[in-house]
């Protein structure tokens, strides 16, 4: 039966006679695990509709520059100048809130884009 439960989706299997604090612990555990899991949603929906307002450069060189390549290699790849790479970076950084290129490799991680 317990397992039964558990496949259906419960988070916790109380027993009787029913313990009060043991029924109240479960309680105060499922709404902070649905509590973390809209707000994990929550953040992901944000990151796509961030990516999603890039345009297709924009996107391309969100790739690039998470994936860790160096300035001057996405300078090379897409034949722009180095200026023109980290007026991207700011830009990309901006756009999709975050302060550093290593928030920026960690929102392609959760969108879970291709490593170019």
């Amino acid at each position: 039966m317990t397992v039964k439960a558990m496949k259906a989706g419960a988070i916790e299997f109380l027993v009787k006679p029913l313990d009060e604090e043991a029924l109240l612990k479960a309680v105060r555990q499922g709404l902070w695990d649905d509590w973390n899991a809209r707000k994990t949603r929550d953040e992901l929906e944000d990151c796509l509709a961030s990516y999603h307002r890039l345009t297709e450069r924009e996107r391309a060189l969100f790739q690039h520059i998470a994936s860790g390549r160096l300035i001057k290699e996405s300078a090379a790849e897409f034949g722009i100048s180095e200026v023109t790479v980290k007026a991207y970076r700011r830009r990309l950084l901006e756009k999709m809130g975050v302060p550093t290129i290593v928030e920026l490799a960690r929102v392609a991680e959760r969108l879970n884009l291709p490593k170019v």
